[in-house]
């Protein structure tokens, strides 16, 4: 008995773990979503003005700012993978000890049929970096391809 409170004391701590890289997850996906949307807004604003910008103005404005928009992601990328290694690493845990503390009952171990599992928020989160990282390399590939071929034409 004395084993199942020491085992029970140390679920709640992995449990408390578990719920502040959660929300560190999230924050840091927040602040790095709100980062690129001004980004993108800033971008957008600048580009569609109704300055009349030079070629290599516009260029070196589209190419400094995808790379501007990369940088952020690859930190975004760097936090975020961080953060989800630990929160994989208590959802670890707590799947191993599930069963001796609650039996029968499932509360985070995967279920018998594992067709029917939902994805996880963070992997569709995830997603959203991959986006942003399209599309700074579009605009990064497109601006510079763009002033050559103005270039020769």
């Amino acid at each position: 008995m004395a084993e199942s409170n020491l085992s029970l004391e140390q679920f709640k701590i992995v449990i408390e773990h578990l719920r502040f890289d959660h929300t560190l997850f999230w924050t840091r996906f927040g602040f790095m979503m709100i980062s690129q949307t001004t980004l993108v807004g800033f971008f957008a604003n600048a580009l569609l003005s109704p300055r009349t910008l030079t070629l290599g103005t516009r260029t070196l404005f589209c190419v400094s700012t995808s790379v501007i928009g990369l940088v952020l992601t690859c930190l975004w990328w760097s936090l975020l993978s961080s953060t989800r290694w630990w929160v994989e690493h208590w959802l670890g845990i707590i799947r191993q000890n599930e069963e001796h503390l609650f039996g029968e009952t499932i509360l985070l171990r995967p279920p018998q049929n594992p067709l029917n599992t939902p994805k996880s928020l963070r992997s569709i989160g995830l997603q959203f970096l991959y986006v942003f990282a399209l599309v700074w390399s579009f605009v990064l590939v497109g601006s510079v391809v763009l002033f050559i071929w103005m270039q020769y034409k």
